[in-house]
């Protein structure tokens, strides 16, 4: 299945699809930096909120309770029964977090084409710390159902091409050559 991507800021993209014959939802989040990734649904409160936060350090992606903004607040979650296929990576500066979760978590139920109250963090760091002031967001997120060939319903929300890295050419372009001007005729009759 075909992920619908949104930027949700100028560093992170996060990508959704509902996996209908499953009752599941795969999320995909993508950080243009090195750090922990975190995303969870909320009304745009963190604390009180469970978020998948994944830690690129140890490769661990789990569900923690958020009980508060300081480190020893944020705990893992009694049970990691609802999360499966949860991977993280790092490359070429870039972070990925992709996970699947029922399509009913934490006192949220998403549903085809409505939006779904997201909040999202970044860390500077591979290891869970403190995010930042800018490192954070909250938005709503579409999500599509999901058949046999891709996505088979559009969303409002601005989709982005994955994000990659900019690499410049090896060898360097040569500035085009003008076309030649055709001879001119002798016998033109011009004085």
């Amino acid at each position: 299945c075909s992920l619908t991507a949104t930027e949700v800021n100028d560093l992170v993209e996060i990508g959704t699809v509902i996996n209908q014959a499953e009752g599941t939802i795969t999320v995909e989040m993508v950080y243009e930096g090195e750090g922990w990734l975190g995303y969870a649904f909320s009304e745009g409160d963190m604390i009180g909120s469970t978020a998948v936060i994944g830690l690129p350090a140890s490769g661990d992606v789990a569900i923690y309770s958020l009980g508060g903004k300081s480190d020893e607040l944020v705990v893992l979650a009694d049970s990691q029964d609802a999360l499966s296929d949860a991977t993280i990576s790092q490359e070429d500066g870039f972070t990925a977090m992709k996970f699947t979760l029922p399509q009913s978590f934490a006192g949220f139920t998403v549903v085809d084409g409505e939006a779904s109250p997201i909040i999202w963090a970044v860390g500077n760091d591979s290891t869970l710390t403190y995010h930042g002031f800018g490192n954070k967001g909250d938005t709503d997120l579409a999500f599509s159902n999901c058949r046999e060939g891709g996505v088979v319903a559009e969303t409002e929300a601005p989709v982005a091409a994955p994000m990659a890295p900019v690499v410049p050419p090896t060898t360097p372009v040569a500035p085009p050559v003008e076309a030649a001007a055709p001879p001119s005729d002798a016998g033109s009759g011009s004085v």
